[in-house]
């Protein structure tokens, strides 16, 4: 049964048809954009599904405009087939490899006769040396599995982000906060990494002086000002807004593999760096750009 205060709609098969039926439905609703499922059936007498084998190959056209944060790709269906599982890959130009990871709003598409879709892409992977010019002393590599935005919350709702970052032996993340972001760091694996921890003064500057709560796998306790807590492979802390924090290896130990599961993520304004680093690498503007960074991608052009 429909819960209560929707509306059902009971569709039935026509009794003569033995093969394969391709079923669109589409939600529709005001200010919002439209919600499609789509499924195909195999008639009353459960045939098989080898009719789909039989429909003609289809050439699709399409468009790849970069927009803020990624890209948007147009893909349309001039034929006269349905195309069936459309999956989108982004590859390097240079190369012809596909690029990894890439993250879109939808993917393995349905397109009909004469339709047309706009799918937006996202390239996530980050790699900064905070400005520093020096990745192999300043440096994180980082991966953002999932994310959403405060400023466009309809679009993009989720209220938490992922993370995957990676430190190599030698390498230096430095001391930061969040003023709206609480955070938890999980060791992934690999070796030993460790986090110094100073509370904030009222002025955002570093408290030098108070002692620091811990939260650790269930545990919290206090330590002095600028401890270095280590967190082996399997443990995690929790970073509460306004809490410093860096990141560095115990030396030996080998790279580590870090998660992080966190309220949305914003590195665009979400960052405090003391004393202050660029979160993004320099770049000296001496030919076109190849690889654009999150907070370079230009709006999408009008059509």
């Amino acid at each position: 049964p429909a819960p209560a205060g929707s509306a059902r709609y009971v569709m039935e098969a026509p009794r003569w048809m033995n093969e394969v039926l391709l079923l669109r439905l589409t939600v529709l609703e005001a200010e919002r954009e439209p919600v499609e499922n789509d499924y195909w059936l195999n008639g009353w007498e459960h045939t098989d599904y080898r009719g789909l084998r039989e429909l003609p190959v289809v050439s699709l056209e399409g468009s790849l405009t970069k927009s803020a944060g990624g890209f948007l790709a147009r893909v349309c269906n001039p034929g006269s087939a349905p195309a069936l599982m459309v999956e989108l890959r982004l590859k390097d130009p240079k190369t012809g490899k596909t690029i990894l990871p890439v993250f879109s709003d939808r993917n393995f598409l349905l397109l009909l006769p004469g339709e047309e879709k706009t799918v937006r892409l996202e390239a996530k992977a980050d790699i900064t040396d905070y400005g520093q010019g020096d990745f192999s002393r300043f440096g994180f590599s980082l991966i953002t599995l999932r994310n959403g935005c405060r400023a466009m919350p309809e679009k993009y709702p989720q209220v938490y982000a992922e993370k995957l970052l990676y430190l190599r032996e030698g390498q230096y993340a430095p001391n930061h906060f969040h003023w709206l972001k609480s955070e938890d760091i999980i060791n992934r694996g690999g070796g030993t990494v460790l986090i110094r921890l100073y509370r904030s003064l009222p002025d955002e500057g570093i408290d030098r002086l108070s002692p620091v709560e811990v939260i650790s796998d269930g545990r919290r306790y206090n330590v002095p000002a600028g401890t270095q807590v280590a967190l082996k492979p399997g443990e995690s802390i929790h970073i509460y807004p306004l809490l410093y924090h860096d990141f560095s290896l115990l030396p030996g130990s080998g790279p580590v593999l870090l998660g992080e599961v966190s309220q949305v993520n914003d590195d665009a304004s979400d960052n405090r760096f003391e004393p202050p680093v660029g979160r993004f690498p320099a770049i000296e503007e001496d030919e076109a750009p190849y690889r654009l960074l999150c907070t370079e991608y230009p709006p999408a052009a009008e059509e």
